[in-house]
């Protein structure tokens, strides 16, 4: 923006100095024409008077005509500079509305970004809490949604007040443990128990950090806190993952290294030991090949061989297969595949996989002398879905409600304390099944014992 000019106002007082002498000038030559004429009257000298008074008009024309054109130049000046104020004042009044511009779209821009740091918070699927000396100053909905307390219920009061709610007094606990790490440097970081509403303990995994606002400590206490105990759970499940594998592969090898100490001592059994090592290198190598089975569907990496089949004819290789097995278990294995074929859109491989998992679990789970039956039928509550079952019924002891609402996780059986041999298969029976577009179910009676039951998508025939 250009500064205003200096010059033109003390030219401008000039001109009306010189305007006010000329002005006088004129006013005293009047006065001294009128003198002259009075004199010359009296003189009666009449050539004399004309010859003054055509001097003193011509003076007066000439500094009239002078008064005239400084009048108009000073004029001309003032217009000039009141074209200068204007332009200026324009340049003034354009540059406040930039300002003004500016401001505005900085603070639409402020009010955006609090907006989104207000969703952001709000979305998080982690608790945020701040806290000051006393007081809980912030929190976003992950918290109520964590420990079914609203955010009115946390901030309407003191942490230490008498009728503060018990995670308000945790959180004054976690306050002080934060501060003292605080206090040394750094932040805090580790696990913790709150109580949340409906009074059961909840494991957190918590991160508190100072909430600094700009060069100056706020004093105040930034929390992050996220539901551990399903990460723990995991870890357990984990832990017993690992150690129920390392034990169903040592039973094996012991039986394996047995064998071979019994074969150097008794040459002439030969084929027994050989039949026994036979089956449990087929142990291995199914619990083997079962792992990472799980590991490629937990990877969604299996691929379904899909093909129009007769179900009988898979129940029927599945049962004939195991035979010898349950024959050696003393158990009877026995199969009803009566009735019109069922024709299935399945993977012929894997569904062999799933019916002989569940034989071979039934098997496991008979007495000596016990019996096995499996049928196949359709199913007929379907509600108008065509929907062919599977049924594997044994009569061994009944699973308690803990071991059925478990039965299909990896190595249950083996926890459980149970006959081992299918640590891996009912976990897979259910994410093939399920892969299939079908369901699984258990059911177990003291008087009937459990019974297995898979349904799946029958084709029209």
């Amino acid at each position: 923006m250009q500064q205003p000019k200096n010059k033109r106002p003390s030219l401008h007082i000039n001109g009306m100095y010189l305007s006010a002498v000329i002005l006088l000038s004129l006013l005293a030559a009047l006065a001294v024409a009128g003198i002259l004429v009075g004199e010359l009257r009296s003189s009666q000298n009449d050539v004399t008077l004309g010859v003054v008074l055509t001097g003193i008009l011509a003076l007066g024309a000439v500094l009239t005509v002078m008064l005239i054109f400084d009048v108009r130049r000073q004029a001309e000046s003032a217009n000039e500079d009141n074209a200068e104020l204007r332009r200026q004042n324009s340049d003034l009044l354009r540059a406040n509305n930039d300002l003004q511009s500016q401001l505005s779209g900085r603070a639409s821009e402020l009010a955006d970004e609090r907006t989104q740091s207000r969703t952001i918070l709000q979305s998080m699927s982690e608790a945020v809490v701040v806290l000051d000396a006393d007081r809980i100053r912030y929190t976003n909905r992950a918290l109520t949604r964590l420990t079914g307390f609203s955010g009115d219920d946390l901030t309407s009061k003191s942490l230490t007040a008498q009728d503060a709610v018990p995670l308000a007094a945790q959180l004054a606990k976690l306050r002080e443990k934060v501060s003292a790490a605080i206090d040394q440097g750094g932040i805090w970081q580790g696990a913790y128990k709150l109580n949340i509403k409906d009074g059961k303990e909840l494991d957190v995994a918590v991160i508190g950090l100072p909430l600094d606002a700009g060069a100056a400590p706020s004093g105040q206490i930034l929390l992050l806190i996220r539901d551990n105990s399903q990460e723990k759970q995991l870890k357990n499940q984990r832990s017993t993952f690992v150690t129920n594998a390392s034990h169903e592969l040592r039973t094996p090898l012991s039986n394996i290294t047995t064998r071979l100490y019994l074969l150097r001592k008794q040459p002439e059994k030969l084929e027994e030991h050989l039949a026994v090592m036979d089956e449990m290198a087929a142990h291995m190598q199914q619990l083997l090949d079962e792992m990472l089975d799980i590991g490629r569907f937990e990877r969604g990496a299996v691929m379904l061989d899909r093909d129009s089949v007769v179900l009988q004819e898979l129940v029927s290789e599945a049962v004939t297969g195991y035979q010898p097995r349950a024959a050696r278990r003393s158990v009877t294995l026995d199969s009803d595949l009566s009735g019109q074929p069922i024709k299935v859109l399945v993977d012929p491989k894997r569904m062999v996989q799933v019916i002989t998992n569940l034989i071979s679990n039934a098997v496991n789970h008979s007495p000596q002398e016990g019996h096995v039956d499996v049928h196949v039928m359709m199913d007929p509550n379907s509600n108008g879905r065509k929907m062919a079952c599977v049924q594997v019924q044994d009569n061994g002891m009944a699973l308690s409600p803990d071991m059925l609402a478990q039965v299909f996780q990896p190595f249950t059986n083996a926890s459980m304390g149970l006959v081992s041999g299918t640590v891996l298969g009912l976990s897979l029976t259910k994410e093939i099944v399920e892969l299939h577009g079908g369901d699984i179910k258990v059911e177990s009676d003291a008087q009937k014992g459990t019974l297995y039951t898979v349904r799946l998508p029958a084709l029209e025939t």
